[in-house]
């Protein structure tokens, strides 16, 4: 059996963002705080594993224009599995294109692609 954690972050970060053509970004996140293995790991500790952080969970969000897109219930995804995390990158990927939206519209937007309001120019 495989013992290699899942992923693997640089020395020096706690995870990565991955910015797709459609304007959404992924975030997945293995550092101290984060929803995954190194949770309670303190925050802000000077002892940084010199060969990155290491971890078989992640912590997983999709923004687009700074702003969260509940996924899966919530904003943010919690302990996510390897397949977990390839099955939130593959929803990112095939979500309709996200640019230009303008910061006041984001919510409306969200709205519209989550199929709870009608396209249609806000009042």
């Amino acid at each position: 059996m495989d013992t290699t954690p899942a992923f693997h972050a640089k020395p020096g970060t706690k995870g990565t963002h991955i910015h797709f053509p459609n304007g959404y970004v992924l975030s997945i996140q293995i550092g101290p705080g984060n929803y995954c293995d190194n949770y309670g790991v303190g925050i802000g500790d000077d002892d940084l594993p010199q060969e990155g952080w290491k971890s078989n969970t992640a912590e997983t969000a999709i923004l687009i224009n700074g702003h969260f897109i509940p996924w899966q219930g919530d904003n943010v995804q919690a302990y996510q599995t390897f397949d977990q995390v390839c099955d939130t990158f593959k929803h990112v990927a095939m979500l309709a294109g996200g640019l230009p939206i303008k910061p006041e519209f984001q919510e409306f937007a969200t709205f519209v692609e989550l199929g709870l309001l009608s396209e249609r120019t806000p009042d």
